[in-house]
């Protein structure tokens, strides 16, 4: 069974085994078979979960190919530090496929 996306609900977030995802963008239709994942990153992206806000205090945990927010404090499970996503005078977001500690001084600046 198909699902069409409309104009009025983009972003259209939902969980998929858990992990919040949103479409990319209006008019897509779903498949039951195309799940979130590399294969489908120009359908869905991932996005933080409503419980991390990304202060220092509460940064959001890091995923690859998620959508990452200029300003904003992530925690990278691999080396457990802190990262603030900033890359010059930029805003808004990203979405990037690999992890803060790969690409410090690209996007990210450690702070802890």
């Amino acid at each position: 069974m198909a699902y069409t996306v409309e104009e009025k609900q983009v972003p259209f977030k939902f969980q998929y085994n858990g992990v919040p995802y949103k479409c990319i963008k209006a008019g897509q239709v779903f498949q039951a078979q195309w799940v979130p994942g590399q294969a489908t990153a120009s359908i869905f992206t991932r996005i933080a979960p409503e419980t991390e806000d990304g202060t220092l205090e509460n940064p959001i945990t890091a995923a690859r190919g998620m959508e990452y927010t200029y300003g904003l404090y992530y925690r990278d499970r691999e080396d457990g530090k802190i990262y603030l996503c900033k890359r010059g005078e930029e805003t808004g977001t990203v979405t990037l496929q690999y992890l803060p500690h790969e690409l410090i001084g690209h996007y990210f600046e450690v702070v802890t």
